[in-house]
């Protein structure tokens, strides 16, 4: 995730949901968060 993190946390935690299981979605929460 090199995008700037105003786009990448809209435009990429809805993507990760689509992606990931919710148990992998906690931990990319904690990092993207």
């Amino acid at each position: 995730f090199t995008e700037p993190k105003p786009n990448s946390e809209l435009s990429c935690k809805p993507l990760c949901l689509m992606f990931v299981d919710e148990s992998d979605h906690e931990t990319l929460t904690a990092i993207l968060g």
